[in-house]
């Protein structure tokens, strides 16, 4: 079963429930508000502070993206909330077109955050190709590109795994299953095993180099690992939820609560790493440009010390 089929679930009879009391799947879909609340002023602070701050990372553009990325997600969680919890009717247009935009969005950060490893990951361990092979607009680019693909994989995943757009179950789990497994290659044996590889390898640089770390590496790693223990189980058992039997319905609600729990911490993740062992006469609202910061220079020094040990 396909995230996009998540309000084709039959949702469960709140009013004859709250007579024993509040079900755990209840209070699944209650704890989503307050996360979600959290997660847009988070991300409203940090959207406002990449849009009028100057640029001084080339990782700018790839997180700020993330962060419009993550407001679709939290915005899906309160239609999500009416439709499910309070039984408020919505219309099957604006259903399909708001489930599209979360689809969308949740593609967008993984495929960014795959992104900004790969390339962090080259920066640290491949700097002289970089610097002398990458565009100057190569940021803007891979962005554009991610926003691309990411809409034609949920526009498909929607159309392909959504029973409303298939009269017989045939047709249903043909198409469903087709794509599913095209989505496995893509997302889980390409995408998922490059963050695991660019990630562990940024962060044994981290453990192993002589110097304190680059605030980069370790907002990097951070969110990485965040979504490696938040997003990404939920998004394997999705891809192959078509050949197991689980509670699909079960299966959403935590889906859902771990995606916006992911949304709600990434900003305050910057804001740590850029207000950890701040010096007093540094503002606050610089807090980005240090937890993006990156010193090439010191990359360089790093490569040297590995190539003599080596």
């Amino acid at each position: 079963m396909a995230k996009a089929a998540a309000l084709s679930f039959p949702v469960p009879d709140t009013a004859k429930q709250s007579e024993s009391g509040l079900s755990w799947k209840e209070m699944v879909m209650i704890s989503w508000i307050p996360i979600a609340v959290l997660g847009i002023i988070g991300n409203g602070i940090v959207f406002y502070f990449f849009w009028y701050r100057r640029k001084t990372s080339r990782f700018f553009l790839y997180f700020q993206n993330i962060t419009i990325a993550n407001f679709s997600v939290l915005i899906y969680v309160f239609v999500y909330f009416h439709r499910l919890f309070l039984r408020i009717r919505i219309k099957n247009v604006f259903e399909h077109f708001v489930q599209t935009v979360q689809l969308l969005g949740d593609n967008t950060r993984f495929y960014l955050l795959a992104a900004i490893c790969v390339e962090r990951y080259l920066l640290v361990f491949r700097s002289v190709w970089v610097k002398t092979r990458r565009p100057q607009y190569t940021s803007a680019v891979v962005v554009s590109i991610v926003w691309v693909l990411a809409g034609m994989v949920s526009t498909v995943d929607h159309l392909a795994c959504s029973p409303a757009f298939f009269v017989t179950t045939f047709e249903f789990e043909l198409y469903c299953v087709s794509f599913t497994v095209l989505r496995i290659i893509l997302e889980i044996g390409i995408i998922l095993i490059t963050i695991i590889f660019c990630t562990v390898a940024i962060l044994k640089q981290i453990l192993t180099q002589p110097m304190p770390p680059v605030r980069l590496d370790v907002t990097i790693v951070a969110t990485a690992l965040l979504y490696l223990l938040t997003d990404a189980p939920t998004r394997i058992v999705y891809e192959f939820s078509v050949w197991l039997d689980i509670d699909g319905f079960a299966l959403i609600l935590m889906t859902q609560l771990f995606d916006t729990i992911n949304c709600a911490v990434v900003p305050f993740i910057f804001l740590i790493v850029g207000c950890w062992k701040k010096t007093s006469d540094e503002p606050v609202n610089l807090f980005l440009e240090r937890a993006l910061a990156f010193e090439e220079n010191k990359v360089e020094g790093t490569q040297g010390i590995q190539g003599a040990r080596a």
